[in-house]
C-alpha cells in the first residue's frame, strides 16, 4: 500500500512524518534538534509546482511505499483527484495522512517566511523550532498509521 503523508506544501510536516515512518528519526520518546529538522533531505524544499505530486520517500520494512504529500490550500479538491485518479487507472487508492494537526502559529509563520516569502535562512529555523514542539504529536501519527497497515495486513 502507498502511505502519503500530507501537508500544505510538501516541506515540513509531510516531510518529517515520513522520515519518521521509515525509521530516520526516533520514535523512543526522544526530540531531534532543530539542526537535525533542516538536515533531512526534502526539509523546506517543497515549491508550489510540486502540489498534488506525491515525493516517493522510501518503502517501509513490509514494503509499503512512503511518500509526503502537498496540496497547498485546495487540499479537499486534491484530495478529491487523487482518489478518483486511482480508482480511474484500477490501483488501489493510497492511504493519505493529514499531518497538521496541532501545527502551531509559529511553524505556520516559519513555512510562510521560508517558502511563501523566500526568507529561507530566517523562515526554516523557525519552522523546524515549531515542528520540534510538535514531534511527540507526529510521532502518535505515524505509530497509529504503523498499528493500522499491521491490522489490515492480518
Amino acid at each position: 500500500m502507498m502511505v502519503c503523508y500530507q501537508c500544505y506544501g510538501r516541506s515540513h510536516t509531510s516531510i518529517v512524518a515520513a522520515h519518521l515512518h521509515l525509521g530516520r528519526l526516533p520514535r523512543d520518546g526522544s526530540i531531534p534538534t532543530v539542526k537535525q529538522f533542516m538536515d533531512l533531505p526534502y526539509f523546506d524544499q517543497g515549491r508550489n509546482h510540486d502540489f498534488g505530486r506525491p515525493l516517493h520517500m522510501g518503502y517501509d520494512e513490509d514494503g509499503h511505499e512512503i511518500c509526503a504529500l502537498g496540496f497547498g490550500a485546495d487540499q479537499r479538491e486534491g484530495l478529491g483527484v487523487i482518489y478518483s485518479l486511482y480508482r480511474l487507472i484500477g490501483r488501489r487508492e493510497p492511504l493519505i495522512v493529514g499531518t497538521l494537526s496541532g501545527l502551531g502559529i509559529l511553524a505556520r509563520c516559519g513555512g510562510f517566511l521560508s517558502r511563501r516569502a523566500g526568507l529561507v535562512s530566517l523562515g526554516r529555523p523557525i519552522v523546524a523550532f515549531g515542528i520540534k514542539q510538535i514531534y511527540p504529536e507526529l510521532v502518535l501519527t505515524v505509530d497509529s498509521v504503523r498499528r493500522f497497515l499491521k491490522e489490515v495486513a492480518e
